[in-house]
């Protein structure tokens, strides 16, 4: 599927409440946690991650980790005005991008793969905010 950009905006717009900004963050937590993941592996002695496949997982917990490098304490009231207030919210943007041909998924994912990966107002807390700004 290629889609013109008023093409690509209109079938955003058809497929949830999420604006664009919602969907380039993603595009960007892709590239944070891809990088995330490389520097991990690097550092342990673990196999080495060649910018392969990340899971729905390891992409929710990256999403999180740039939101909240990003906005600091405002990282939770910015994903909920974009609508974004669970990890499913998350996958349902994946699965969109996917539909456009913008991402791509293996034969083992599936949407569910972003289902209660972790509670927001948890992820959220101030006290997790609070240990978290700083680290990044």
């Amino acid at each position: 599927m290629s889609l013109e950009r008023d093409e690509f905006h209109d079938f955003l717009r058809s497929r949830g409440p999420y604006p664009l900004e919602a969907y380039e963050f993603l595009q960007q937590g892709l590239q944070h946690t891809v990088h995330r993941l490389s520097q991990t592996s690097a550092a342990s002695s673990s196999e080495p991650f060649r910018g392969g496949h990340i899971s729905g997982q390891q992409l929710c917990f990256g999403l999180r980790d740039l939101a909240i490098s990003r906005y600091g304490f405002l990282a939770p009231v910015v994903l909920r005005h974009w609508g974004v207030d669970r990890t499913m919210d998350f996958g349902t943007m994946v699965y969109t991008l996917i539909e456009a041909g913008l991402m791509s998924r293996n034969e083992r994912d599936c949407l569910e793969d972003f289902a209660s990966v972790f509670e927001f107002d948890e992820a959220f807390s101030q006290r997790e905010l609070t240990n978290s700004i700083g680290r990044g």
